[in-house]
């Protein structure tokens, strides 16, 4: 095991004070307090009424597809749709690039890679 990397020993607060150092925006925070996998149960309410109104458009446009009552149905609940998606996607994506922008500067800042910035993380954060 000689040639096996030894993580460099960094304490709780040396961690803590470099992840102080650079905070996540709000919009990180908003992003990943409502629509992440660590959603806390009593946040949990926003991404579910998201995730209703996907499951309604998608059983509208469905529905709209096989019975074929109406075209503007179909139309409409299909846009509607799409409109939800995109929405999702532009929320997400900017907060994940920051997220990582973040990890990143920490990472520099106490010299980790990034698996052993993640074992910090979960035993620190």
């Amino acid at each position: 095991m000689a040639n096996e990397k030894s993580i460099p020993p960094v304490t709780k607060e040396e961690f803590l004070e470099a992840w102080a150092k650079h905070p996540p925006n709000g919009w990180t925070r908003f992003a990943y307090r409502y629509f992440s996998r660590g959603t806390k149960k009593e946040d949990r309410w926003l991404s579910t009424c998201v995730f209703a109104v996907l499951i309604v458009f998608f059983l509208l446009g469905f529905f709209g597809t096989v019975l074929k009552p109406d075209v503007e149905l179909v139309k409409y609940s299909t846009l509607a749709l799409t409109a939800v998606l995109v929405l999702l996607f532009v929320l997400r994506m900017p907060a994940a690039v920051m997220n990582n922008l973040l990890v990143r500067r920490v990472r520099k800042e106490l010299g980790l890679t990034l698996s052993e910035y993640e074992r910090y993380a979960s035993m620190y954060l």
